[in-house]
């Protein structure tokens, strides 16, 4: 094989390899597998990471790590409010099962350093995913996610 040759073949078997690296459902967030009906993530002070933010209606189950140095939860909300605008009551929380916005599913107390799983039936629609404890809301605690 001549030169001209053997660079077009290696560049070949280059694209060929590189093809086969994009993020499929095999592949891992922060350790975890994800899979089109899961959504994997991660909170900490003040921050909500998911390895999705669109997902397809129908069961999806979220799996949730504290990495934060305080308690955490995972509230899946559903809502047409912007990111983040949900009014905030005197005690530093929105009212879960309001008009403006309605809890459908949750983790619960997440300590630190703890993994929770839990599942959920979503119907199409916007929603955010929250941490509803005092103030963490407000301190940014939230993203925006969307069922289609």
């Amino acid at each position: 094989m001549n030169t001209k040759w053997k660079c077009v073949a290696s560049v070949l078997a280059v694209l060929a390899v590189a093809a086969g690296c994009g993020t499929d459902s095999g592949d891992a967030v922060d350790g975890y597998p994800t899979s089109p009906n899961t959504v994997t993530g991660f909170e900490r002070e003040w921050k909500v990471v998911a390895d999705h933010q669109t997902i397809k209606a129908g069961d999806v189950t979220f799996t949730f790590l504290n990495k934060g140095t305080i308690g955490h939860e995972l509230l899946v909300i559903r809502t047409d409010l912007p990111v983040g605008k949900i009014p905030i009551e005197a005690n530093g929380r929105f009212n879960e099962e309001g008009a403006n916005a309605v809890n459908v599913g949750e983790t619960g107390d997440l300590a630190v350093g703890n993994t929770i799983s839990f599942k959920v039936k979503m119907a199409p629609g916007r929603y955010q995913l929250v941490c509803n404890l005092a103030d963490h809301y407000k301190n940014g605690m939230y993203i925006k996610f969307t069922v289609d």
